[in-house]
């Protein structure tokens, strides 16, 4: 089987919008997002549990970004 090749980062950028791979001292940013975002999404998000406190949610999104980008599937 071909090796995989490693692919840089997909990252996009417009005027008012940004996208990009997610990274460790995104943090902050992103348990500030959950919490902005909560109310409109408490329809559609599981009951409070530790795997889904902001900060565990934070890890477990980052380990899977971090684990796609060793493997080339970012």
């Amino acid at each position: 089987m071909a090796s995989r090749r490693r692919l840089p980062p997909i990252e996009r950028a417009t005027e008012r919008l940004k996208l990009r791979p997610l990274r460790r001292n995104d943090e902050g940013a992103f348990v500030a997002m959950l919490a902005d975002s909560a109310e409109a999404w408490a329809p559609w998000t599981p009951a409070s549990s530790p795997d889904f406190a902001p900060a565990a949610r934070f890890r477990n999104e980052l380990a899977r970004t971090e684990g796609g980008a060793r493997r080339g599937s970012h």
